[in-house]
């Protein structure tokens, strides 16, 4: 008999001993008992046995092994986020059935047993599944509400599992072949060249972590692409991270059709589809993979490249626990495996450029476009004190594009924060002093707020600067600029392409083939529209009023700001020279300027200059202690009590949070920062030994976003 200590997915850090006849390996799943309920737990190491306690068994062995390596990045990222590690061996392993909304339920092996020797209620319940696995809704139909208690029952006894339908197929890009007749040899530009042989000297000489920063349009991809080709003859491993699952079509179409064994690793795949390339994966069988966020986690052996497109994008960060951030997984895996990190971006995340700036990583730049076309012709439209949603500007550039035979692309942005005020003469809005972040206006008490810091002030009716009303700011929505359009111009086949159209399949099938195609004259969306897409026809694009995301009360939004204006502009001119209209309120922001000027360098230095003055990311470790209740009173007296526990450590608050109430539970947060890894091991001990033991408290360490 021998003793294990195995890591489960539960919100303690804690190991559990369990016993076993067999040797068990390092990283071997197995399935235990918890609590009364199976569970899937990875064997830490092995023992000896403790005395004074009652130790299980084992319950059955897995067919799946966590890597060493992935076991390291495992016990690190408990120590960066502060979450168990066991949560995050679980994104290690692959589906193994679990997930979804609505499991349909199996008799175990035991549980056959029950159809003859069960009593009446088990019998039927039993009997009832003998022929197909069904769902509790079904079977309540069937026999009646009664069934819930018993399914319980007899799953805490191991007489029934859970077991999940495979995934309906969702709209991909990657079925419609026409979205990539353009993939061909391109001839790069000798900047690109340079760039592609300087990267290959790294490969396979260990972790080194680099950022290719080229604009849009320069052939980053297939500068990496001659990367992937030296470590394939080399024979090693590659990742590939994107942040949004429609992104991988691309890289996995280019990839598959020059490389065998190229995996793809996503949430939306079927489990079995999944499953299978985890297995692939881990037996060497394929060396490629390329996935979104939860990608990072891939058994590849031999790891020698891991790639991070689009590093700058908030999607790479996991809202939910265990929460991570992938692309600092990514640099934390090269590190344990001895691989390469090559982060990639038109817009570099200001961290990652600071870091480059500091020679902490190789910077590689690419500063002329493929085929060397220009930028985008960029032209700023004021709207300040003016109605109607389309300029007069962009109605006639859009009737030239149209006239040409052209495209036009034209983005509304409608995640944003509304709830500030702003003169509707001059457009200006308060900022905090201290912060210099948007303060945000409750109507109902009729005050200005901070909710970083806790500042608080009266709203004026009169603008101090010019005079003008100052009114709560708002910006229409896409349903109403898409009406305006198409009153404008009723010859246009004008379509409109968000979140609700990319759900239906075959409609976002059908708007995106009949848009590259030529069929549509102009497409109007949300972000959805600014990434991941190559249409050749569009040589216009119109960014309309991108200011309620510039007024987040959030220090990133100058930059989330510069980021989606830039990619926007990007969309123009793949194949000859395109122009773009910004329509906004806020002309003389310096990242409305800067992105229209497509001037990186000169908003990274007024971003940087503006943190460092008020100490803000990159320049210290920012931590979120998160409350939500329903009672507000009780979310008053633990934010006092939690607040109490942090004498001696910098923080902002306690305050509301910008969304007080969600899911009818108030939320109030307050901000710990950290300068030094000293204060940084106390938060540490006091977060374990304390605040994780405090129900509705949600500790999130470097948050991508503070709503």
């Amino acid at each position: 008999m021998k003793y294990y200590r195995i890591a489960l997915g539960e919100r303690t850090p804690s190991l559990f001993t369990y016993w076993a006849h067999e040797e068990l390996e390092t990283g071997r799943a197995v399935e235990v008992d918890f609590r009364s309920r199976r569970r899937v737990g990875i064997v830490w190491e092995e023992t000896e046995a403790e005395e004074g306690f009652r130790i299980k068994p084992v319950l059955r062995k897995l067919p799946f092994v966590v890597p060493s390596p992935l076991m390291q990045l495992a016990q690190r990222l408990q120590e960066i986020y502060l979450q168990p590690m066991g949560q995050y061996l679980q994104l290690m392993l692959p589906p193994m059935g679990r997930g979804g909304k609505n499991p349909l339920y199996l008799p175990t092996v035991e549980g056959f047993f029950l159809a003859t020797s069960g009593n009446e209620r088990e019998r039927l319940l039993v009997e009832a599944l003998l022929p197909r696995p069904y769902t509790r809704t079904y079977l309540r139909r069937k026999l009646g509400k009664w069934v819930d208690y018993y399914i319980r029952k007899l799953r805490k006894l191991g007489f029934l599992r859970e077991v999940y339908p495979e995934k309906k197929q969702v709209f991909s890009p990657a079925s419609e072949p026409y979205l990539f007749s353009n993939l061909r040899e391109v001839n790069l530009t000798e900047e690109a060249e340079r760039a592609a042989e300087k990267l290959t000297e790294f490969v396979g000489k260990g972790f080194s972590p680099h950022l290719l920063y080229g604009i849009t349009g320069s052939g980053k991809t297939f500068v990496l692409l001659k990367v992937i080709e030296e470590v394939v003859k080399m024979g090693g491993g590659v990742l590939y991270l994107v942040p949004e699952i429609s992104m991988v079509p691309f890289p996995y179409q280019l990839l598959s059709s020059r490389f065998s064994g190229v995996e793809i690793i996503h949430s939306m795949k079927a489990h079995g589809q999944r499953e299978g390339a985890w297995a692939r994966l881990a037996s060497g069988e394929s060396r490629i993979v390329i996935g979104a966020r939860s990608a990072v986690f891939a058994p590849v052996r031999n790891l020698y490249l891991i790639i991070v497109d689009e590093e700058h994008d908030l999607s790479y960060d996991q809202e939910t626990s265990p929460r991570y951030n992938a692309v600092q997984v990514a640099e934390e895996r090269g590190k344990i495996e001895g691989a390469m990190v090559i982060f990639s971006s038109a817009t570099p995340s200001i961290g990652n450029f600071l870091r480059a700036k500091n020679e902490e990583i190789h910077l590689h730049v690419l500063k002329k476009r493929l085929g060397e076309l220009p930028l985008p012709q960029v032209n700023i439209v004021s709207m300040k004190g003016k109605g109607g949603l389309v300029s007069r500007e962009f109605a006639m550039a859009l009737e030239e594009e149209t006239r040409k035979g052209s495209q036009a692309l034209v983005l509304m942005n409608r995640r944003g924060f509304t709830s500030f005020l702003q003169c509707s003469v001059c457009g200006y809005v308060p900022l905090c002093p201290h912060c210099e972040l948007p303060l945000t206006y409750h109507r109902e008490e009729n005050t200005l707020q901070c909710h970083y810091c806790g500042y608080e002030e009266e709203p004026s009716e009169a603008c101090p600067l010019c005079g003008g009303e100052m009114k709560p700011a708002g910006a229409p929505g896409l349903q109403k600029l898409l009406a305006s359009l198409r009153e404008m111009f009723p010859d246009l086949k004008i379509e409109r392409f968000d979140a609700d159209v990319a759900r239906r399949k075959n409609e976002a099938r059908r708007i995106l083939r009949e848009f590259y195609q030529g069929e549509i004259n102009v497409l109007v969306g949300t972000q959805l529209i600014s990434k991941g897409h190559n249409f050749p026809g569009v040589t216009l694009v119109g960014v309309f009023f991108p200011d309620l995301l510039l007024r987040f009360p959030d220090f990133t939004s100058s930059e989330r700001t510069f980021q989606l204006i830039t990619q926007m502009i990007g969309r123009a001119g793949r194949v000859e020279r395109g122009r773009a209209i910004i329509q906004t309120r806020y002309p003389e922001h310096h990242a409305i300027k800067s992105a229209a000027s497509q001037d990186y360098e000169e908003f990274f230095r007024r971003e940087v200059e503006f943190r460092r003055r008020l100490l803000y990311p990159p320049f210290v470790k920012l931590v979120r202690i998160l409350m939500e209740y329903e009672d507000r009173r009780e979310l008053g007296a633990k934010s006092r009590y939690i607040y109490s526990l942090l004498q001696g450590f910098r923080k902002r608050g306690p305050v509301l949070a910008p969304f007080q109430k969600i899911g009818g539970r108030w939320r109030a947060h307050i901000f710990v920062e950290f300068q030094g890894e000293e204060k940084w091991e106390e938060f540490k001990r006091l977060y374990w030994n304390t605040l994780s033991q405090i129900k509705g408290v949600s500790v999130i360490v470097a948050p991508a976003q503070v709503l």
